[in-house]
């Protein structure tokens, strides 16, 4: 069987079918953001999904902001 090959626009209709961007904060997402920075001893951890033109976190330590531009990431 060979493997789809995803372009841009299949990744953000895909991103757009689960109806996630800009919903509220979830105390489980969050809990996971906060488990990888105490492991990892990061002051900095996110659940992060890369829209169109910017990054939304759907859980975030240590940033203060729910998105940033895509030009600001890592």
């Amino acid at each position: 069987m060979t493997p789809k090959t995803w372009t841009e626009s299949d990744r953000l209709a895909a991103l757009e079918s689960y109806a996630i961007l800009d919903t509220p904060l979830e105390p489980e997402f969050d809990d996971i953001a906060r488990l990888a920075a105490e492991v990892l001893e990061a002051p900095i951890a996110v659940v992060n999904l890369i829209a169109s033109g910017r990054q939304w976190f759907k859980a975030e330590i240590g940033i203060g902001a729910r998105e940033l531009p895509l030009d600001v990431s890592i």
